[in-house]
């Protein structure tokens, strides 16, 4: 059970000189108080810096990359015991490509790796065979009403 988490977001875009390209900043950070009966307490946070640059090459093609990096304590996002001394801490980069197929539906074919950077057992892949990195490649087709 957790309670209560207090977050916190910031968001930037940031205008550039060049037509269709775009620049931006995120960041999050949540705090939170864990209390679980039988155990000690604990207070935890997480926080995340993102950035993505993004062109709109025609008026149907956007292109677009985006790097993530976030820190938190143990058991925030469950790949380390919650009451194990190591910190998680994990790197993301996305990659997409936006093509607008017919009028309100959009397509995007996207690559994103995501690599756990902390020590200990690394948090991607099963229980039994852990890996340091995890791939996915995605393709959505999506209708806006």
């Amino acid at each position: 059970m957790f309670d209560p988490i207090a977050p916190l977001y910031a968001g930037l875009s940031i205008p550039t000189p060049l037509e269709g390209l775009g620049v931006g900043l995120a960041y999050d950070y949540r705090f939170t108080e864990r209390f679980r009966p039988g155990a000690d307490n604990a207070k935890e946070y997480a926080t995340a810096f993102a950035g993505y640059v993004t062109y709109q090459a025609t008026e149907q093609l956007k292109f677009g990359v985006r790097g993530e990096y976030a820190t938190g304590s143990a058991g925030s996002w469950g790949f380390r015991p919650t009451a194990g001394p190591d910190n998680e801490e994990i790197f993301g980069l996305t990659a997409s490509i936006d093509y607008n197929l017919w009028d309100n539906v959009l397509t995007r074919l996207e690559f994103r790796w995501d690599t756990d950077l902390a020590s200990g057992t690394k948090g991607f892949g099963s229980p039994g065979d852990p890996e340091a990195s995890a791939y996915v490649l995605g393709l959505n087709v999506i209708y806006k009403f």
